[in-house]
C-alpha cells in the first residue's frame, strides 16, 4: 500500500523518463523523514507529490522547488452542532438561580421548537436586511464582517443575540413563565432585530 504522505493530486502535461522518476523518488523519499518503513511509491510522469505536511512537488519540474498548501477546514466542519448550541444557551444561566436553570433548561431542551431554533430562524430571517444599508444605516458593515449564512462568526453572534436577550429579561423568568420566541406575533422578531443591531453596533458588549 503507498505511503499515505505520498498522495498524487492532480496531473501535469510535461513528461520525464524513467531514470529521472527513479532519481525523483529517491529524492522524494529522502524528504520524508521518519517513514524508513515505507513502502515504495511508484511516481507517474506528471504529477504533483506530497512529500511532507501540506507541501508538495512537481514531478519533473525540480526548477519549481516545492509549494505549501494550507490545510483549512470547510466552514460547516467549523459551525456548533445543534447540541453544541444548546449547551452553549444553557450555559448563559449560570448565574441564576436553580429554580431558573432548571426552567432555562426546559425552553432550551425543548423539541423542534426550543429557544434556539426560534431565535436563530428569527435572525435567518433578518440577515439579509441586517447587511443592508438602507435598513440597517449604523450596523450593516459589521453585519457584512460577519461572513456567510455557513460560517462560525455568523453562528457566535446567532448565540450573543440570545445571550443579550436572556441577560434583558427579555425571555422572561421561571416565576411569569418564559417566552420561547416562537409566536412573532407578540413582537419577539422586533425584538431580536433589535438586540442584532444594538450588538453590531456594540461590538464590545458583555453580560452583566
Amino acid at each position: 500500500m503507498a505511503s499515505p504522505l505520498l498522495v498524487p493530486v492532480c496531473l501535469l502535461t510535461n513528461q520525464m523518463g524513467l531514470s529521472d522518476l527513479q532519481a525523483l523518488q529517491t529524492h522524494v523519499a529522502g524528504l520524508i523523514g521518519g517513514l524508513a518503513a515505507a513502502e515504495p511509491v511508484a511516481i507517474k510522469a506528471g504529477e504533483i507529490v506530497l512529500v511532507g505536511q501540506n507541501t508538495y512537488a512537481h514531478v519533473g519540474r525540480p526548477e519549481l522547488g516545492t509549494f505549501n498548501v494550507v490545510s483549512v477546514a470547510t466552514e460547516e466542519e467549523k459551525l456548533l452542532t445543534q447540541n453544541q448550541l444548546r449547551q452553549e444557551v444553557i450555559k448563559m444561566a449560570a448565574n441564576e438561580n436553580k429554580a431558573y436553570k432548571a426552567a432555562w433548561r426546559k425552553l432550551v431542551m425543548q423539541k423542534y421548537s426550543g429557544v434556539v431554533e426560534n431565535v436563530f430562524g428569527i435572525l435567518e430571517d433578518c440577515y439579509s436586511p441586517l447587511r443592508t444599508k438602507s435598513s440597517n444605516p449604523d450596523g450593516w458593515k459589521a453585519a457584512r464582517e460577519l461572513g456567510g449564512r455557513q460560517t462560525l462568526k455568523w453562528q457566535t453572534f446567532k448565540l450573543r443575540v440570545i445571550q443579550y436577550l436572556q441577560n434583558e429579561g427579555s425571555f422572561g423568568n421561571e416565576k411569569d413563565g418564559f417566552n420561547d420566541f416562537e409566536d412573532t406575533a407578540g413582537g419577539c422578531d422586533e425584538i431580536a432585530w433589535d438586540a442584532a443591531c444594538h450588538l453590531l453596533e456594540h461590538p464590545d458588549w458583555t453580560p452583566k
